[in-house]
């Protein structure tokens, strides 16, 4: 088997401590003294030469934990999909309509997105999701003897799922009818503007113990400026009502108090300071607990941030959020919405040994880990992807000619680009982003490389400080 030689990647602390991360063996090691790092500095570009002249320590984690170096191992595409197929697909999602109420300026189907679809007036018709409903489950009912604990997930998507509500509550009940007594859990989720939320809709949804994620981006200042109607009317006033609206049943309803109901995501666009936006957040006086997500607007084949600088916007964000989380008279609601913005952006690194095993690292295999169907009833392996490449249909199936040769084109970007590379097992780069720009065919771009290595080491540097400021903090 051949072996490949991994450069660290050499990181400094916001205190000015020295450390590596070594991608070989996921290891992130404290420089101890002069010597290593005398070694790393005349070392930039390891080779299983210079590994023989390696400090004692780095030696014996060379022949225990092998320090700098893997083997060159390629996925074997139908061994990966039958061990996938013999557990069975854990979420199906549901494009229950192209429609939406909003505009909003950042979303993936506006005019800053080039190679995604436009809004439709196109709704899902009961059959096709009767179809795919049927597919899911029959396929999940052959896996349940080698994966018994398999929880089946229904998430609703759109446009704006909602203006389709008919036929997610009729999906709803022919599941529960159905299928609901054949396996020990059946979870549902959607995303929704939160605009059209109802009473009826909301103990609808309640009732079901949907995990609901309702988006707001703060005050009236920060979500209007892009959250917006069709007419480019801000949608502050009308989330924020029925959101009130949803905590008031919740109560009423007395539900069990272990369930999540509902949570608010917010998408960061960088156009006024984290701070102010905490601030904002802070305002609407919400329980912290239901601000279970943060996001950036996606810059993925995307021209929202050609007028900013994004270089200078990033430092000021960096620095700020570590102002905010250093300062012991912060007050709780910050402090503790910063630590999760810190733990979701380091979650990665922080799982990185939990999964070193992945094959295809952090991407999911294409339609067996979820399975994403559109309008029209076509497979796709997930909600963010292109619609260039499906992987089956309603009528005829999983295409697995079409899974294993998008797992192929995985193979040969690991072969040529991937191996030897400082950043490999914490590259973020999923199928999603093997679509080039001009949606001809599917790859992976230097510009990418670039991006990913730029945005781990920021992520490594920001990780080793968290762990020293917390560890202080303890003693």
């Amino acid at each position: 088997m051949e072996l490949v030689t991994v450069n660290p990647i050499h990181i400094e602390s916001l205190n000015g401590n020295s450390y590596i991360y070594d991608d070989a063996s996921q290891l992130i090691l404290g420089v101890r003294d002069e010597d290593e790092m005398e070694w790393l500095q005349n070392n930039k570009e390891i080779t299983l030469e210079t590994i023989n002249s390696a400090p004692n320590r780095f030696k014996q984690l060379i022949n225990t934990m092998n320090l700098f170096c893997r083997s060159k191992t390629l996925i074997q595409e139908k061994k990966l999909i039958q061990s996938k197929k013999q557990k069975g697909i854990r979420q199906l999602i549901l494009e229950v309509t192209e429609s939406c109420n909003l505009r909003c300026k950042y979303c993936i189907f506006s005019d800053y997105y080039e190679n995604t679809r436009n809004y439709s007036s196109n709704k899902m018709p009961w059959e096709t999701a009767k179809r795919a409903i049927d597919q899911f489950f029959q396929y999940n009912l052959c896996c349940l003897k080698i994966n018994p604990q398999l929880t089946p997930a229904i998430t609703f998507y759109g446009g704006e799922p909602l203006i389709n509500f008919i036929l997610i509550k009729r999906a709803v009940n022919y599941i529960e009818v159905k299928y609901k007594s054949l396996f020990n859990t059946i979870e549902y989720s959607l995303t929704t503007n939160g605009v059209l939320l109802t009473t009826e809709i909301i103990k609808f949804l309640i009732s079901k113990q949907f995990y609901s994620v309702i988006s707001l981006d703060g005050d009236r200042d920060s979500n209007d400026r892009n959250r917006v109607d069709i007419n480019n009317k801000g949608t502050f006033n009308q989330v924020i009502k029925n959101i009130k609206e949803f905590q008031k049943i919740e109560k009423e309803l007395a539900v069990n108090p272990n369930v999540t109901y509902f949570v608010i995501a917010t998408v960061y666009d960088f156009q006024d300071s984290i701070e102010k936006r905490l601030s904002a957040l802070q305002s609407l006086k919400i329980e912290q607990k239901k601000f279970r997500r943060f996001s950036f607007v996606d810059n993925f084949n995307s021209s929202f941030y050609e007028k900013q600088d994004m270089k200078k916007s990033l430092n000021d964000f960096s620095s700020t959020l570590w102002r905010l989380y250093t300062d012991p008279s912060q007050n709780k609601f910050v402090y503790d919405f910063v630590n999760k913005i810190y733990n979701e952006l380091i979650l990665n690194i922080s799982n990185r040994r939990q999964f070193q095993n992945r094959l295809m690292r952090n991407s999911c295999v294409p339609g067996l880990d979820k399975l994403m169907v559109t309008v029209e009833g076509n497979f796709h392996a997930c909600e963010k992807v292109s619609h260039n490449y499906p992987v089956g249909n309603v009528e005829t199936g999983l295409n697995f000619e079409n899974i294993e040769a998008q797992i192929r084109i995985f193979n040969e970007i690991n072969e040529k680009k991937c191996f030897s590379c400082s950043y490999s097992n914490l590259c973020t780069v999923c199928v999603k982003q093997l679509e080039k720009g001009d949606g001809s065919k599917m790859g992976v771009t230097n510009e990418i490389c670039e991006q990913q290595k730029n945005n781990q080491k920021k992520l490594l540097q920001l990780y080793v400080s968290k762990k020293e400021f917390d560890m202080l903090e303890e003693n």
